[in-house]
């Protein structure tokens, strides 16, 4: 996956009503939505770079806040799920982004 490739998944997990991030908000689990997500951070690669895109920036930073505040919509097993991808998503931010 290229970096416009990655930039078209990221982008799309933010649209109005049909993106990852917005049906979470309406109680709605998109797991495909959210492998693709997970596909997508998966290929970044920052190591080589001194700078992140801007716009990439504004895509990544809030994505744990966005899911732990939704965390209430699901239950059971549909949380368990949720909860598993929020991990990994948490995770791959972390990857990429490092600690303070």
């Amino acid at each position: 996956m290229d970096k416009n490739q990655i930039l078209d998944v990221l982008e799309r997990a933010w649209d109005y009503e049909t993106g990852f991030f917005y049906k979470i908000r309406t109680g709605d689990l998109d797991i495909e939505q959210g492998n693709q997500i997970l596909l997508a951070l998966k290929a970044l690669d920052f190591s080589n770079d001194q700078y992140i895109e801007k716009d990439l920036v504004s895509l990544l930073w809030f994505m744990p806040l966005s899911m732990e505040w939704r965390k209430d919509h699901f239950s059971g097993i549909i949380l368990d799920k949720y909860l598993e991808i929020q991990n990994e998503i948490t995770n791959q931010l972390e990857r990429l982004l490092c600690y303070p």
